[in-house]
């Protein structure tokens, strides 16, 4: 009778969370919906009654943290969507000095560019890296071929 039951509490689970994985993949439910993570949650926990009946502890641990995470996350929409309807402004004008009156900081107003963009026009700095040659000292003072003399000398 446990294997039977451990059997239906294992496959009901695994059913379970495939079917929250398979929504979540079509779009039909999102990963933080409560529905998908309250189908995980269960899955997880009915899918580790079945892992313990037999016995097979890595899979009830892992069912185990798999259930357990979804219970947080439900845990978590619930206390998020507590915490939005309670700071909530009421209909009754709020005073300054509430603690409920919502706080808005005002964005920065960034300034509009005059005329189109000209990517040959630019701010930066000229930067000096040792290894590229400058553009200023002709190349072979430094030892360097010109691009075309190596290109010659190979085709010899």
């Amino acid at each position: 009778m446990e294997t039977w039951i451990g059997t239906m509490l294992g496959w009901m689970g695994t059913v379970g969370t495939f079917v929250a994985y398979v929504l979540m993949l079509r779009g039909t439910w999102s990963p933080s919906t409560r529905s998908y993570l309250a189908l995980n949650a269960a899955g997880g926990l009915l899918a580790a009654g079945g892992a313990l009946a037999y016995g097979a502890w890595p899979s009830f641990a892992s069912n185990i943290v798999w259930g357990v995470m979804g219970a947080y996350g439900l845990f978590a929409t619930f206390r998020r969507r507590h915490d939005a309807i309670r700071t909530e402004p009421s209909s009754a004008p709020a005073s300054p000095g509430s603690a409920t009156a919502p706080v808005t900081v005002p964005l920065p107003v960034l300034p509009m560019p005059q005329s189109p963009w000209d990517p040959s026009d630019t701010l930066a700095a000229p930067i000096s890296l040792p290894w590229l040659p400058r553009s200023e000292a002709p190349q072979r003072d430094r030892g360097i071929a010109p691009s075309g003399a190596g290109t010659a000398a190979l085709a010899a």
